[in-house]
């Protein structure tokens, strides 16, 4: 689902690519794509394998971060790939419970963290609106 929806916003920036880190995708040699996408296991293996050099990662995005702990597994994978990132690069993990065990890898993973976080009464979409642009095509959806 990421991946499509990365895909369809870079139809518009051209100079930006995207390839997949998942299990049974072939591991290329010096991948250049801007954005990497996959599960920490993954990841971690193309590392290894040299694919990408973790030093030029600037944002490393943890999606689904309760799942990531429920997953032992995932958590040791992601703390390892974190380790190997440089001190400047920009951690942000999403997810949609921040239960204690979520809490505290978050703050095992991201030092001195900025938590945007909802009450559960705030949850609800009755409190969010939502408008929509009529546009002709679809190039002007990114235009608008």
């Amino acid at each position: 689902q990421i991946g499509d929806v990365c895909k369809k916003m870079l139809h518009h920036c051209p100079r930006i690519s995207v390839t997949f880190a998942t299990r049974g995708q072939q591991v290329p040699r010096g991948a250049t794509e801007q954005i990497i996408i996959g599960t920490p296991g993954t990841v971690n293996d193309w590392i290894r394998k040299k694919a990408f050099d973790p030093k030029k990662i600037t944002v490393f995005v943890l999606d689904e971060a309760d799942v990531m702990i429920s997953q032992q597994g995932h958590q040791d994978q992601s703390v390892r790939i974190q380790k190997m990132l440089p001190a400047k690069t920009q951690v942000m993990l999403f997810s949609a419970t921040y239960d204690q065990p979520v809490m505290e890898f978050a703050n095992r993973i991201v030092h001195d963290a900025v938590c945007i976080t909802l009450k559960r009464q705030e949850e609800s979409l009755d409190n969010i609106k939502q408008l929509y642009v009529e546009v002709m095509n679809e190039d002007e959806k990114f235009e608008s």
